[in-house]
């Protein structure tokens, strides 16, 4: 009887996390009581509209998003590039990118946003990158397509990290990433652009890591 309670549990409660999931498709909102990290899944290419896609299930982010965020001072990151990259073309360009990301820091979450009014994960990137003289499309699969792949040794600060945060095999979410197991990103979970550790759920959906610069 207790093995038939549980699995009527696990059913029901699949039902009602796909249920939210396609809540949030719909209106474009967070559903406060499930964290989930919903990234940028089912934008078009355009970065703009809406793609008609099959429903997916999300994976619970739950308490990790706030036991793994942390605060990391500008000029902290500012000494790491300095001492990290040696080239001084390309040290200029992470600047210019790490700079600009930290500015939207706090900004609210939005899918599909490309302002300080409101930001996603691919809109965040896609702007930093810009300041650097790096042009990218608009959404997080497709960044991903088009950046070339990096050893999870070899990643460093400016690279990109990519993750899969649905049943769907597809990259669903991207952050900027900082070095040593931090990035920063727009996280639906958190509802603003903030600096997460690497780990928890976050290396549970870890997908690989791209450069651009």
């Amino acid at each position: 009887m207790k093995k038939i309670i549980l699995i009527l549990c696990v059913l029901i409660s699949s039902f009602i996390y796909a249920e939210g999931s396609l809540n949030i498709l719909k209106n474009g909102s967070l559903d406060a009581t499930k964290p989930l990290e919903i990234g940028d899944f089912n934008l078009a290419d355009d970065g703009k509209t809406k793609r008609e896609t099959p429903a997916v299930r999300y994976k619970l982010a739950g308490k990790i998003l706030n036991e793994y965020n942390v605060k990391l001072d500008l000029k902290d990151i500012e000494k790491k590039v300095l001492i990290s990259i040696k080239d001084p073309i390309k040290q200029e360009k992470v600047l210019k990118v790490v700079r600009e990301a930290y500015s939207y820091l706090g900004t609210k979450y939005r899918w599909g946003g490309n302002t300080k009014n409101g930001i996603d994960c691919s809109g965040i990137v896609h702007n930093a990158l810009l300041k650097g003289g790096v042009t990218t499309r608009r959404v997080s699969r497709l960044q991903a397509k088009d950046s070339k792949p990096i050893k999870v040794k070899d990643a460093t600060i400016g690279d990109l990290v990519f993750f899969k945060t649905t049943d769907a095999n597809e990259i669903t979410h991207v952050g900027l990433y900082l070095g040593d197991g931090l990035f920063l990103h727009a996280s639906s979970g958190y509802e603003k652009v903030v600096i997460t550790k690497l780990k928890g759920f976050y290396k549970k959906t870890f997908s690989g890591f791209g450069r651009f610069i």
